[in-house]
């Protein structure tokens, strides 16, 4: 029980990595936030691990959002030990033939969501003398 009793928030929880993440911090004793845009997945991910696993609605892509969740996940368990930067989405086509409105919603959660996050969690990490930022890209 490597984790036991840390608080990891998981970025794009509901599936891939990071539904993968998710399940092995819960296995090795953490207390993890599932962060997922999809309500459906991340409230069936929550059932599945159980325990103190809490799932939480959020677009990382929206600053407002992300504030929240940091603020509901220090009201729950006053601490932040990890932060798991996972959320990312593609277009699924040929990148030369997309929008610039695909791309900036690309950039807005691949990019800016991880800034969000980062900036929400490293004050907390700060002021708790400790903390753990993984980053995630593929």
């Amino acid at each position: 029980m490597r984790l036991k009793d840390k608080v990891v928030i998981v970025t794009g929880a509901g599936q891939g990595l990071g539904e993968a993440f998710s399940k092995g911090c819960a296995k090795e004793g953490a207390k993890v936030v599932l962060v997922e845009i999809n309500e459906e997945t991340g409230k069936a991910l929550e059932r599945e691990i159980g325990g103190e696993a809490i799932f939480i609605r959020t677009d990382v892509s929206s600053q407002a959002q992300v504030k929240a969740m940091v603020d509901e996940v220090m009201k729950r368990f006053g601490k932040i030990d990890v932060l798991i930067c996972n959320a990312g989405i593609h277009a699924g086509g040929k990148f030369w033939e997309e929008t610039p409105e695909t791309w900036q919603k690309i950039f807005e959660v691949n990019v800016m969501g991880v800034v969000y996050c980062c900036q929400a969690v490293v004050p907390i990490m700060i002021n708790q003398g400790k903390g753990k930022i993984i980053n995630v890209s593929s």
